[in-house]
């Protein structure tokens, strides 16, 4: 079968690519758990300063594993004892257990490391929450969101209804939920759910570029700047404006901000070491 997530390190800048191309990258239980493990263990390395999202083939995640809808994850043994439970169909033990299978985006909204989405094809259900939540979503030619759940019946997951209503607002992400059509990668561009969208043939190029200029970045003055950014999306003016001062007073002392400025003065490229 293969390893179910790959995982590639380059010049500080890991890939982790969900493997599962005869789905489509479906997510099942268990894929979700290994690509959420590997999202923190990126977070938590000090390796890696940025981090891309793929998929394997020409799809980035086709959502939920319908195939096999609410199977427990065989290589957690926790899960597999609930799923014999009487109550593990009770709406709380459902909605624990989702909560829990959730966390992967989360961790890519909030952490301290820059993120970014590389899509080819289509992105459906849990996928265009999981492309949501990166920093950033670069699309090939290819690339679609079908954000089709209200199609199967269901309401959307995966963090999905907050990542794209921060992204392009309450009035078109319900116009996108409410009839499920689909968004050529061109649309999604102009709605703002795309920060970048190239030929199919240069994705894997400029992604990695851009992702790179990232990584030669100071990472304490990104983690800070990310962090300040997520406050404004839920916090009052004031809440913000002590997180930018505290910030901004610690990037001050950093080594990374002497450095910068040695180097500017010795007009050359700064090295950042993120301290």
């Amino acid at each position: 079968m293969g390893d179910i997530v790959l995982q590639h390190l380059d010049a500080s800048v890991l890939t982790i690519t969900i493997n599962r191309a005869a789905s489509k990258n479906s997510l099942s239980m268990q894929a979700a758990r290994l690509l959420q493990e590997a999202i923190r263990m990126a977070e938590l390395s000090p390796d890696v300063r940025v981090i891309i999202i793929t998929g394997s083939g020409d799809s980035f995640c086709s959502g939920g594993d319908f195939k096999n809808f609410g199977a427990p994850d065989p290589g957690d043994p926790q899960a597999v004892k609930w799923h014999k439970e009487p109550n593990w169909n009770e709406i709380e033990a459902k909605t624990r257990r989702f909560l829990l299978g959730f966390e992967g985006p989360r961790l890519l909204h909030t952490m301290a490391k820059p993120t970014i989405a590389m899509l080819r094809g289509p992105a459906v259900g849990a996928g265009v929450g999981l492309a949501a939540a990166c920093d950033f979503r670069f699309l090939a030619d290819s690339a679609y969101f079908l954000p089709g759940y209200i199609r199967v019946g269901l309401s959307p997951d995966y963090g999905t209804s907050y990542y794209v209503t921060k992204l392009i607002g309450p009035a078109k992400a319900r116009e996108l939920y409410l009839l499920g059509d689909k968004v050529s990668a061109q649309e999604a561009l102009r709605i703002g759910l795309a920060t970048r969208v190239v030929n199919d043939a240069d994705l894997e190029r400029e992604t990695m570029e851009f992702a790179r200029r990232l990584a030669d970045g100071p990472p304490v003055a990104l983690q800070y700047t990310k962090e300040a950014i997520n406050a404004a999306e839920a916090r009052m003016l004031e809440d913000v404006l002590l997180t930018e001062a505290r910030n901004f007073a610690r990037c001050f002392q950093t080594e990374d901000a002497k450095e910068a400025v040695r180097a500017h003065l010795e007009k050359r490229a700064a090295i950042f070491k993120g301290r």
